[in-house]
């Protein structure tokens, strides 16, 4: 993943707007790609981020620093009995003492100590690359679905349009004398169906709305506008971009925090050394005393110590590597099914737009003059009506099936593509504000 998606995306989360701002730029229309940059401003989950990323990179500093010194005083060689018992100056052994010590970790601890922070940091920069992608996912899922439902209200509202206008000529003729009560209650029981049919398609706006709001608060209400991209996506492009995946890119920073570790359990191997530095005073007839004391680890038992802990991070780093193989396997394989849903949609979405539909709307138009001309059923035009209905509802059900996996694909294996959305709604919000 490029190190553009994290800098535009803490770009976003760090700019300052509040709820009326949000209110006043989304008036009137809420696009797909303003509704990707109001996510990344509100997204908790990279706030998160965000703030693991400056807690790895404020431990950095201390990472290669030595420990704190040591500071000790105290009394030496304090007679507690005799007749200069509990007596400072009685006795030329007693003194007060104050020193100062300064461990010191080997030179390869401290690197390998250093190597692991910076490990850190790229695995909780990873790890917001990856929660960017799925804020992008989940947002442009919900405003998918979202504009989809409203279509497909559209087109139930058209259908129910038309069946208010025929049952007022139903009742006319009945006025007329010359239509039939059956026709009557036929044309409300479709009124009926399609109703139902309709709190259904409600139902699912309403779902999507709520998957909306839970990525961009109250904008969610906001009505929609323009149509959600068009993005064409490659297999062979998809397989070759397999490591900008997200989820491989965040297991390659913990090989290398793993890399690290090993180093580390290596250097537990030499030994850390010590230095002390003491003055002792005492009584006035007897000379001070300064003292130098050097200290030094004796790591003797290393093939029961430090070597069991370095095969444990070469073992734990070999499972790693198989499971990132896995992963890639099983990656290039849902690309591969990916693909096959795609051409599979692409064709079944032509059949039904250049086929299906225009018969269907070719049937009911053939009936419903039939009809008028007394030449054939009710039934039969309601239900070559319900046909179109269906047929134009599978249409649409087919295009935002198709939308949406596109989409998907799309931000999950383009890593240069999701940079350049986030760029396009970074430069949005700063010429709005200008």
């Amino acid at each position: 993943m490029s190190t553009r998606i994290v800098y535009t995306a803490v770009l976003l989360l760090f700019s300052i707007f509040t709820p009326s701002a949000f209110a006043a730029e989304f008036t009137f229309e809420l696009t797909f790609n303003q509704a990707l940059s109001v996510a990344l401003r509100q997204s908790p989950a990279l706030a998160a981020d965000a703030a693991r990323q400056e807690s790895s990179r404020q431990l950095l500093i201390p990472a290669a620093e030595l420990p704190d010194p040591t500071l000790s005083f105290g009394i030496e060689n304090l007679p507690i009995e005799g007749m200069d018992r509990f007596r400072f100056n009685g006795d030329f052994m007693t003194m007060r003492r104050i020193g100062f010590m300064q461990e010191v970790p080997h030179r390869a601890k401290r690197r390998a100590d250093s190597a692991i922070a910076e490990a850190q940091l790229v695995l909780v920069s990873a790890q917001q690359n990856l929660s960017t992608v799925q804020v992008l996912q989940q947002t442009s899922d919900a405003w998918i679905r979202l504009h989809s439902s409203e279509r497909k209200l559209a087109a139930l509202d058209a259908v129910l349009a038309e069946n208010a206008l025929q049952l007022q000529a139903v009742q006319a003729s009945l006025a007329g004398g010359s239509g039939s009560a059956v026709d009557s209650v036929m044309v409300r029981q479709e009124s009926a169906a399609l109703h139902n049919r309709r709190d259904e398609l409600l139902e699912q706006k309403e779902r999507a709305v709520a998957a909306l709001r839970a990525r961009i608060g109250e904008l969610a209400d906001v009505p929609l506008s323009g149509e959600p991209p068009e993005w064409q996506v490659d297999g062979d492009h998809l397989i070759s971009s397999l490591h900008q995946h997200a989820e491989l890119a965040l297991l390659e920073p913990g090989l290398k925090l793993l890399d690290a570790e090993i180093a580390r359990a290596e250097a537990d191997r030499k030994p850390d050394w010590s230095v002390g530095v003491a003055y002792a005073r005492r009584a006035r007839n007897f000379e001070d005393m300064l003292m130098v004391e050097f200290s030094i680890d004796l790591p003797l038992f290393a093939n029961r110590r430090q070597s069991p802990r370095i095969a444990a991070r070469q073992a734990e780093k070999r499972a790693v590597e198989a499971d990132v193989e896995l992963m890639r396997r099983d990656h290039a394989a849902m690309v591969e099914a990916d693909m096959a849903r795609q051409r599979r949609l692409e064709r079944t979405l032509l059949r039904q737009r250049g086929t299906v539909v225009p018969l269907a709307r070719e049937q009911a138009e053939l009936l419903l003059a039939a009809w008028r001309g007394n030449q054939g059923s009710l039934t039969e035009v309601i239900d070559a009506r319900a046909a179109v209905l269906e047929s134009e509802l599978a249409l649409l059900a087919l295009e935002e099936e198709l939308t949406l996996l596109r989409v998907q694909l799309y931000l999950t294996y383009n890593s240069d593509a999701v940079g350049s959305q986030l760029d396009s709604t970074a430069d949005q919000q700063e010429t709005s504000h200008e």
